[in-house]
């Protein structure tokens, strides 16, 4: 039995490019959790956060990320892409208003290329899967 690769999953199978999305999907949720808490404090005048610029208008990114999530659990290509984009687009915005509050632009890094990896992961597995079902369609002449 071939050993597990967080960082790269074998999408070879049905089984496991779901796993794939299973992970990705799992990770989308972990993060909207994290958002939404991290918002829910923010407005309790946690001045950390709010100087990171979290503050209720992150609950929409958390839907976003948890609806996103979703959709790669239901091995959705578009979802899985949009998910993989917004993360990353999310995480350049949140280094830089780091930058501008004085943190340091690496906090956070090891959850970013954990949560990157799975989410590309994601990607590879929601394609991997449509590719596997259309080979196993029947074709109509």
């Amino acid at each position: 039995m071939a050993q597990k690769n967080f960082l790269w999953p074998d999408v070879s199978t049905e089984t496991s490019a779901h796993a794939a999305c299973k992970q990705a999907a799992y990770f989308a949720f972990f993060i909207a959790g994290i958002t939404t808490l991290f918002a829910i404090l923010s407005a309790a005048e946690v001045e950390f956060l709010q100087a990171l610029g979290i503050d209720l208008w992150s609950l929409i990114d958390a839907a976003l990320i948890g609806g996103l999530g979703f959709g790669v659990l239901k091995h959705s290509r578009v979802a899985a892409v949009l998910l993989l984009i917004v993360y990353a687009a999310e995480r350049i915005f949140g280094m830089i208003l780091a930058v501008e509050a004085g943190a340091r632009p690496t906090s956070g890094l090891i959850l970013t290329i954990f949560a990157l990896a799975a989410f590309i992961g994601g990607v590879r597995g929601s394609f991997a899967l449509a590719r596997m079902r259309q080979e196993s369609a029947p074709t109509n002449f």
